[in-house]
């Protein structure tokens, strides 16, 4: 396992040719269905646990699976929003993205990653993370990553393909970094230290930021919602497509003319300019993205 060997010390890293994957291109030809183009969501859509597809993830050594709940051309520019099972011993090797930001958080078990990044000193860095619930980890194009677990891990993976050059790998180990309209640093997190928020002054309901408008390519931002039993949560964005993973607890949301039920594990997208209300019966824990609508889609990692 190169993994292994190859975070064996922490330290700087001489990246070979190859190394960065491009979102555009891969696995062209694959015929199992995960780069089936799906049209953009203009209606609310509840997707729960059972009813994603499954999928190998398609890095070495091709064994662990992925539950996919947002496709490629759905919420652009989402490449996807899945799931990744990591059984015991598991793990996927190193690389990086040329044109993907991509955001891992942690959901459950155990182990670590391994991320190496170049600063703005311009040295590469390589570090080691403990992998544990509650961690969250942003990573521009040119961060590589690779991971190993323990017992097993589990958790929520989010790309977001850009077509803007600036804010491609090329270009930001290029020294231009400064032209992309995104943040183009790692960043790590962990949402139980994230300052939260009352959403109003007569709400219980609290947010996090997990990450501010303009941090994502096209996306205003990411949050982190703790909605208590009998509480609720209204919404009404007018400018973003809002994508939610539920992370624990149950609950309900509403939209003017159908209901869903919310559990854990359950994935919701709501267009822009829909009304919805979220109704926390459990507690109800959740993460919310905030996208710019629709125009083209992009292809899944």
């Amino acid at each position: 396992m190169g993994w292994l060997c190859a975070c064996s010390a922490l330290g700087g890293l001489v990246l070979a040719a190859g190394d960065a994957v491009v979102t555009q291109r891969e696995n062209e030809g694959l015929q199992d269905g995960r780069h089936d183009v799906f049209p953009c969501l203009t209606e609310p859509e509840v997707i729960p646990w059972k009813s994603a597809p499954v999928f190998k993830v398609n890095h070495e050594p091709y064994t662990n699976t992925k539950k996919v709940f947002v496709r490629k051309g759905q919420v652009p520019p989402l490449t996807q929003l899945s799931v990744a099972d990591f059984a015991a011993a598991g793990y996927f090797e190193d690389h990086d993205h040329e044109d993907m930001f991509e955001i891992f958080y942690v959901l459950n078990g155990t182990g670590k990653f391994a991320i190496t990044w170049r600063g703005q000193d311009q040295h590469w860095t390589r570090t080691e993370l403990a992998a544990e619930p509650g961690m969250f980890l942003y990573m521009p194009p040119g961060v590589q990553h690779a991971g190993l677990t323990d017992s097993g891990l589990q958790f929520l993976m989010v790309g977001a393909a850009t077509t803007d050059k600036a804010c491609t790998k090329t270009a930001i180990l290029g020294g231009d970094a400064d032209a992309c309209n995104a943040t183009t640093a790692f960043k790590q997190l962990h949402t139980a230290k994230v300052a939260h928020r009352a959403l109003r002054e007569d709400s219980q309901v609290q947010s996090g930021q997990l990450l501010t408008a303009g941090e994502l390519p096209m996306a205003g931002g990411l949050e982190h919602l703790t909605v208590p039993p009998g509480q609720s949560y209204t919404g009404h964005d007018q400018m973003h497509t809002s994508v939610f993973y539920v992370l624990s607890g149950w609950g309900g949301i509403r939209f003017s003319m159908k209901t869903g039920l919310l559990e854990a594990n359950t994935a919701v997208v709501v267009p822009a300019q829909v009304e919805y209300s979220i109704m926390g019966a459990g507690p109800l824990e959740l993460l919310r993205l905030a996208l710019h609508p629709c125009p083209r889609a992009h292809d899944e990692l």
